[in-house]
């Protein structure tokens, strides 16, 4: 289930503490797919060949008057033979249609970013299906810093890449009101400048009174942002002008006018651009082939990066008990999380329910939950308390059977989006590396005698500030019977983006102050430093 059905699911249920029925469920699911069919407007109309929603021909196996998707022939092959029957049949692999179109946007104040709409197919063990992609360049000039996540994407002839983060991207129109957020994975490259070579259109019939999304789509310009489908068939509306039968289709969008549609190239100048990897994929391969074995030069800092220790250094104090304090590094407005108590409370009640089921897990989980109270590490607080934006995590419970000191670890997930789609993780700095790399780590060998250590619970030995503290709220009760009660979490924590780098930069501020104290082992640690 999508994480968007699972909030309304969610939200639908009246006495959240009950088990809920399976008809409650199938209800919940049936008025969801009713919605989106509504919205998103499947056509049993008769298809044309300017139609966003349906195809030109008719392919299905049962020759029945229903879209593919729906064909019960088609659902009941298997995953291989569903994509050879539509590979044959010359269709798109994720919309079963058969116009493969170009198409331009505008993204905020980036200026020109330019779209080739084009199919991805992803395997049925991927996690997400024709996601939105955005170039690596783009990126970074927005100066967003980019969350770690990793997705395989497939392409033409299965050739695949790897995007290795992810950012969100808030879009808007130069010329409306409309605005949007996606999630979009971070590659290198998405395809060649489009279109291959700048086009005349002097003599196209273009309406004066309509506002053109991009003024200047007939110039070669970078391909920054591919959109996903489910996120597309949201963009285009249903208006149309057609110029001539030789010219591109003129097509309302959100976003303003597109044209769309094929055009008369120059002789010897056909260029078809694809997803797929090339030549460059050797290049980089070869670059990170010596970037590995090079020892020489540091990790240069990037702009975020570099705020995200001026942060640190300005505002990390140390209490007179000798912790360090610190803040948490924003990198976007606090304003943009909004309400997250009640996914956090659903999240509780079904975790509450697995521990009815595990005496001896249920158990270990009040310890864990008491001994954090117990050290000062979390504090019980009324919700009225809490002023100003602020964020409730949900929490789920661990079994590490393979720890020689805790078994049992309750995680915090900092990376659930509130009800604006925005989480606790989306603005905060991951902040730099700061241990030291492989090659660093190697140097044990160099001694003839060696020792590690282990900080017993790192994270919760670092303060968290007093007025970020609202942004690490929790609920939890040892019993069903009990009343649901609020936290606050005083420590650096698990699940949120920063705590690594803060716990390990506490390490090292640790040994810079104390070099001329400690000669031997400051110095140690200031090379070793991990967390």
């Amino acid at each position: 289930m999508d994480k968007t059905t699972h909030v309304l699911y969610e939200q639908s249920i009246v006495i959240s503490k009950e088990l809920q029925t399976k008809d409650h469920f199938m209800k919940s699911l049936k008025i969801r797919l009713e919605s989106l069919e509504a919205v998103n407007g499947v056509q049993k109309s008769k298809p044309t060949a300017t139609s966003a929603s349906t195809t030109s021909r008719k392919f299905y196996m049962c020759k029945g008057d229903h879209p593919l998707y729906y064909c019960k022939q088609f659902l009941a092959k298997t995953a291989s033979e569903k994509q050879k029957w539509v590979a044959r049949n010359k269709m798109g692999l994720n919309c079963f249609k058969e116009d493969h179109q170009q198409r331009r946007v505008q993204v905020g104040h980036a200026g020109s970013v330019n779209r080739s709409t084009i199919h991805f197919y992803i395997s049925p063990r991927r996690h997400k299906q024709s996601p939105t992609v955005a170039s690596a360049g783009l990126v970074q000039r927005l100066g967003i810093e980019p969350i770690q996540a990793t997705l395989a994407i497939e392409g033409i002839g299965g050739r695949s890449r790897t995007a290795n983060h992810r950012v969100n991207v808030d879009i808007q129109s130069l010329i409306c009101k409309f605005r949007a957020r996606l999630e979009a994975f971070v590659l290198p490259d998405i395809v060649p400048p489009q279109p291959s070579t700048d086009i005349d259109v002097t003599s196209w019939p273009i309406p004066e009174n309509i506002k053109l999304e991009y003024p200047h789509f007939y110039q070669t310009g970078r391909i920054d942002v591919l959109l996903g489908a489910e996120f597309y068939f949201n963009l285009i509306l249903s208006q149309e002008i057609r110029m001539s039968k030789e010219l591109p289709i003129l097509k309302n969008s959100q976003l303003g006018w597109i044209a769309r549609g094929k055009v008369q190239a120059k002789a010897g100048m056909d260029t078809c651009a694809v997803f797929g990897e090339d030549e460059r994929g050797l290049e980089e391969l070869l670059k990170q082939f010596w970037e590995q074995d090079d020892v020489g030069e540091d990790q240069k800092l990037t702009l975020a990066d570099e705020r995200c220790e001026s942060h640190f250094n300005q505002h990390t104090t140390v209490n007179e008990s000798g912790r360090f304090v610190v803040r948490l590094p924003f990198s976007d407005d606090t304003e943009k999380i909004s309400e997250s108590l009640n996914i956090a409370a659903s999240r509780f009640f079904a975790l509450e329910r697995q521990l009815a089921k595990d005496a001896n897990l249920r158990e270990q989980c009040a310890n864990f939950m008491n001994e954090y109270e117990e050290f000062g590490h979390m504090t019980k607080i009324q919700p009225r308390e809490v002023r100003g934006s602020h964020y409730y995590i949900p929490h789920h419970c661990v079994l590490r059977s393979d720890s020689s000191t805790t078994m049992l670890r309750v995680v915090f997930d900092a990376s659930c989006k509130s009800s604006s789609g925005w989480s606790l993780n989306d603005i905060l700095h991951s902040g730099p590396k700061v241990q030291g790399d492989l090659f660093g780590m190697l140097r044990f060998r160099l001694p003839r005698f060696v020792f590690t250590t282990d900080i017993e619970k790192m994270y919760r030995q670092v303060l968290v500030d007093t007025r970020d503290r609202r942004y690490q709220l929790v609920v939890w009760r040892s019993a069903p019977d009990k009343e649901l009660e609020h936290y606050m979490l005083n420590t650096l924590t698990h699940g949120t983006t920063c705590s690594p780098y803060l716990a390990t930069r506490c390490l090292k501020k640790l040994a810079d102050t104390n070099l001329h104290k400690y000669q031997l082992g400051a110095p140690a640690l200031q090379r070793n430093p991990t967390a």
